[in-house]
């Protein structure tokens, strides 16, 4: 005879891989370019877990682009090559635009 809820805790689970997924998101906003970093860091700090899993996926997407390619964007000079991407830097520089504390 069997008692209680046998099946693993799937919510659990999620947050496992949230954690997992913020971490790795944090340390590959850690970049060679110092100014880079002071604008990718605390976005993925602060937002990255309010974000819907495609925009997380956007993010992660974001970074395996050229630090140069990056900057220019966020520095508004360049305008990313699609749509999604587009609206993500839109959020990055919006969040920027607030002063902040250090990292």
């Amino acid at each position: 005879m069997r008692t209680g809820n046998t099946r693993p805790d799937h919510a659990q689970d999620r947050d496992v891989r949230t954690g997992e997924a913020h971490h790795r998101a944090f340390w590959h906003s850690r970049r060679g370019m110092l100014e880079l970093e002071f604008q990718l860091v605390p976005f993925v700090r602060d937002c990255f877990n309010g974000l819907s899993e495609t925009q997380k996926s956007d993010y992660v997407r974001l970074l395996d682009h050229e630090d140069w390619e990056i900057f220019d964007w966020l520095q508004g000079r360049e305008t990313p090559p699609d749509a999604a991407l587009q609206v993500l830097v839109r959020q990055i520089i919006e969040y920027n635009a607030v002063p902040r504390g250090p990292l």
